[in-house]
């Protein structure tokens, strides 16, 4: 309860809400000291104030004051508990009182919200369109964005690059006929020769001149021009030989859609949205080369640095990423092909700018237009439907922490910002030696991994309250274009690990659903330069020295053991994320690798929770429906199985049902029950489906059906006693093990003496 408490009340969920106290107390617990938290959480009862917060005068501190500071009000006076400073209030808080306190120490108001900045400005959004795509799936792209151009507010402004052998850049306040200005698409563009080119000129007071209203204009204004340049659009008429790729400048047109917002962004916020289906053959940040001889990268390719391109191409996109950050705005690739175009190598450009990305084989998909649609999805405050975008820009994180405990780092979509303070551990994990992170663009659910360590070496260097405080502070620009801040305070209490009882605490603080995604986190951050291997080997000696210390048995007897309820699961956990796609990449091309590896690292805890183990629900006519096991036994021919993936919704029919449901059986009368039972996975399926970010695919199989993959691919494999058993359920060959054999693994090496 208190776990759900804290994420609903402050967005926060710590894999330990009961801490060890000392480092030597940390050690054995496996899994550090460490939090996921949610910068941009709707939390219906935060307050919002209207003035800047009350700091710390400590400028090796600057905490803001909340509901954890001792406060004298005979003296007016309050003391800091990060620092230990005594501080004065304010005039304005004379008149405060024990009976009439501030809101900012009111005991429930552990996350708050100042408005620092009234100024309103108004979004951006910059359209780069890859003109060398099908002509199919060109006029699929421009429906979708035509449609969907209603739904982004009138207030905001637009403009339109596009991209194929060059780049254009279009006039949007054009009288009679679009005007487009053509760059080189294998030059490399500065700033200034960009800002040039297209006639804006900056005065003497740094403001951009009237001009650049012709590139970037208000929708209200130019909207009938963009709708008819999105309908005149045709695909690069270039010419390209049979055995050549198409002249693609991907690089070259994201460095000049940043060249323009440099120039005419004056001080907005606002996101590039980058629709591409070609991989860059031409120009900086090219992956390929045009001749079609030569491959595209492989994982084999990139593990082995036989690469021609690739380091080359992660540095201009990493540069790239510097820019659009310093401007303030995220860069969104909707990427729709049946090959590989680049995003292993423009994994910054997202990651670093707080952007999204969308993987899907066609523009014409279910998956493409969903997401789309679903960006533009409008803010709820305290219930109700707002006319704000629910995203936020520019945002920025800073951690404070207690004298017990320090912060190791972070990983996530975020970028060091370099600041320090007192609160940084000298032994780094993820993006470390830092107190501050810049985290671009926000959603209600993204979400920063946070670690910990413990500072003291023993028990007794813990002060009498055995109490240690953290204290997050985020800003950001809301979507109107106001500067927010908001200040979460957490409080946790220690115990030591060498007393029954402390034990006890700590395993009754376990979260293991925050520890698994926190563990899936550090695991995929490892992945980028060591060794899945070694990789597996750490998550399984992290998950036998867990079980070996809060587990329940008797040492050298397996089967006298057994986990508490609240530890239950998290072999579970372990189990899947050893053989999911963020950690395997045998079959998966690097641009698939990087999609689902970026999503894990900016979804919030349930989202990840169901990445790393889908959820597998069972309709039958035996009763409601109910979860079951994510094995190949639940495939039984009676039932309906509706499978979340997170990136697949799967509804898989099995032979009865598939049976009685070609014969018509619920069409007849008196079998309006069956009926009913066919309408429901489908009707929880497309709950699932308006939830999400990216739009997930949906897939509906039967027995021994060519889709029936999809369901396949993430159940267990059948332990050996079972095996040949399966009667009317699918067929597995696999070389994993199952759940039940890893299990009896786990038991054997856990209860083993040290």
């Amino acid at each position: 309860m208190c776990v759900l408490l804290a994420e609903q009340n402050d967005g926060i969920r710590f894999a330990w809400n009961v801490l060890p106290g000392t480092k030597a107390s940390a050690t054995p617990m496996a899994i550090p000291v460490s939090c996921m938290y949610t910068p941009f959480k709707a939390i219906d009862s935060m307050y919002e104030l209207n003035y800047p917060p009350v700091m710390c005068n400590n400028n090796d501190c600057k905490g803001v004051l909340n509901p954890y500071c001792q406060i004298n009000f005979a003296n007016n006076q309050w003391m800091c508990p990060f620092c230990l400073t005594r501080n004065v209030f304010p005039a304005s808080y004379a008149s405060m009182t024990a009976q009439n306190p501030v809101a900012e120490i009111m005991q429930q108001n552990t996350t708050i919200e100042y408005i620092l900045d009234a100024q309103e400005r108004v979004p951006i959004f910059l359209f780069l369109v890859d003109l060398c795509i099908h002509e199919e799936e060109l006029e699929a792209l421009k429906s979708c964005i035509l449609q969907n151009l209603m739904l982004v507010p009138e207030d905001s402004m637009v403009g339109l690059v596009t991209l194929g052998s060059n780049v254009n850049v279009y006039e949007m306040t054009f009288d009679e006929c679009p005007k487009s200005y053509i760059f080189n698409g294998t030059k490399e563009y500065k700033t200034a020769d960009v800002s040039r080119l297209l006639g804006i000129k900056t005065t003497q007071t740094g403001q951009a001149d009237p001009r650049t209203e012709a590139f970037i204009a208000p929708l209200a204004i130019c909207e009938s021009n963009i709708t008819a340049i999105f309908e005149d659009l045709t695909k690069d008429t270039w010419q390209h030989k049979k055995q050549e790729r198409p002249k693609c400048c991907t690089g070259t047109a994201m460095s000049i859609a940043i060249s323009l917002l440099e120039a005419c962004s004056r001080g907005n916020h606002g996101r590039i949205l980058s629709f591409l289906g070609t991989p860059p053959t031409i120009g900086p940040g090219k992956i390929v080369g045009l001749e079609r001889k030569e491959h595209i990268r492989s994982q084999h390719d990139i593990i082995k640095n036989r690469t021609t391109h690739y380091k080359a191409a992660c540095d201009y996109y990493k540069t790239l990423s510097a820019r659009a950050v310093k401007v303030h705005f995220a860069v969104d690739i909707f990427a729709c092909c049946l090959d590989q175009i680049g995003l292993a190598e423009m994994r910054t450009l997202v990651e670093d700018t707080g952007g999204y990305l969308v993987l899907d084989d066609s523009f014409e998909k279910g998956v493409f237009s969903g997401s789309f649609k679903q960006l533009f999805t409008r803010d709820e405050s305290k219930g109700e439907v707002t006319e704000n975008l629910a995203m936020a820009f520019s945002a920025q994180l800073q951690v404070m922490t207690s004298r017990e405990f320090k912060v190791r780092g972070a990983i996530g979509a975020c970028t060091s910002l370099n600041r320090q303070n007192t609160s940084i551990s000298t032994n780094p994990l993820g993006i470390g030696d830092t107190c501050a992170w810049n985290l671009g663009a926000l959603d209600r659910q993204t979400s920063l991994a946070l670690y910990f360590e413990n500072a003291y070496d023993k028990q007794d260097q813990l002060r009498d309250t055995k109490q240690g405080y953290l204290q997050i502070m985020t800003t950001y620009r809301h979507s109107t274009g106001r500067t927010h801040l908001r200040v979460s305070t957490i409080s946790k209490t220690y115990a030591d690990h060498a007393n029954q009882q402390g034990l006890n605490y700590l395993r009754a603080g376990f979260d293991q659903e925050a520890a698994a995604v926190l563990v899936a986190r550090y695991a995929t951050w490892r992945s980028q330069t060591e060794g899945i291997f070694d990789i597996r080997g750490w998550i399984d000696r992290t998950l036998i020295k867990l079980c070996s210390m809060f587990g329940n048995y008797v040492s050298n007897q397996p089967e006298s053991f057994r986990l508490s309820s609240n530890l239950s699961f998290f072999p579970q956990f372990m189990f899947h994320l050893r053989r999911s796609q963020f950690l395997q990449v045998f079959n998966f091309a690097p641009d698939q690798t990087t999609f689902s590896r970026l999503v894990l690292s900016r979804e919030h805890v349930s989202n990840v929770v169901t990445m790393i183990q889908p959820s597998l629900v069972c309709f039958s006519l035996d009763g409601p429906a109910k979860p079951v096991a994510l094995e190949l036994g639940s495939c039984q021919p009676n039932r309906i199985l509706l499978l979340d993936t997170y990136f697949h919704v799967v509804v898989w029919y099995g032979q009865d049902i598939t049976q009685w449901q070609t014969q018509g059986v619920h069409l007849q009368p008196g079998y309006e029950y069956f009926a009913q039972l066919l309408k429901a996975p489908k009707n929880d399926a497309q709950r699932l489906l308006k939830s999400r970010f990216p739009f997930p695919m949906y897939v509906e199989c039967v027995h021994e059906g060519s889709q029936e993959r999809f369901l396949t691919a993430k159940l267990s494999p059948p332990a050996p006693t079972e095996a040949g058993q399966q009667g009317s359920t699918p067929q597995l060959i696999t070389e994993d093990v199952s759940f039940k054999v890893f299990m009896q693994h786990l038991k054997r090496l856990a209860v083993q003496k040290s």
